[in-house]
């Protein structure tokens, strides 16, 4: 893995409810690896995004698959999309107070340029949001296999009142590195070969 993999321009990320979303229904439902990319590390960073969004876009693509680079479904080139996650909700559920989290879509032309963030005129000078810090990246594999994530998202899915049970776990493994606190070791910076990463923000 290179360090352009870590570049989340043109990528979906998601909050913590909806990453975890994400993940269960991946998970459980089998999705195909060639629509989730052989997910194989989760990263989490702190973002600085504009409320000023627009409409969701998906994204798929990493600089080392075929066609190279990633590509979004078109839409405006500049604002965040954002939507709740598998559009849950009715109305304004799915734009404010989704129960499952967002999903959201940063473009390439809105990342605001070094020494810049995003203003209350984000819409119309384009810089509409910005990395902070990645804060921590972790093995899905100690997710799933050391905390028994699955078992979570079972539980969650067959109360069906959201993904409380498996954010919590997710949040967990950020958290900390003690095992025993629900904690996943920070792979660092990229140096594996063969992974890709999905991000939560």
């Amino acid at each position: 893995m290179s360090v352009e993999d870590y570049n989340i321009e043109d990528q979906n990320v998601a909050d913590l409810a909806g990453d975890a979303a994400f993940i269960c229904m991946d998970w459980l439902f089998h999705e195909s690896p060639r629509l989730d990319h052989n997910y194989t590390l989760i990263s989490r960073y702190s973002l600085e995004i504009s409320p000023a969004f627009g409409q969701y876009r998906p994204c798929n693509g990493y600089p080392d698959t075929i066609p190279p680079d990633p590509s979004c479904v078109p839409g405006d080139p500049r604002l965040v999309g954002r939507e709740a996650p598998f559009s849950a909700g009715e109305g304004e559920l799915r734009c404010a107070g989704s129960p499952l989290g967002f999903w959201y879509q940063l473009p390439k032309g809105g990342r605001c340029s070094t020494g810049h963030r995003p203003s209350k005129e984000a819409w119309a000078t384009g810089c509409t949001w910005s990395v902070q810090k990645r804060l921590k990246t972790i093995q899905q594999a100690c997710l799933l296999r050391n905390h028994n994530f699955l078992q979570y998202c079972k539980a969650d899915v067959l109360e069906d009142k959201g993904f409380g049970r498996s954010m919590k776990a997710l949040e967990a493994a950020f958290a900390s590195e003690d095992s025993s606190l629900g904690g996943c070791a920070d792979v660092g910076e990229p140096v594996a070969q063969d992974s890709e990463s999905m991000v939560v923000v």
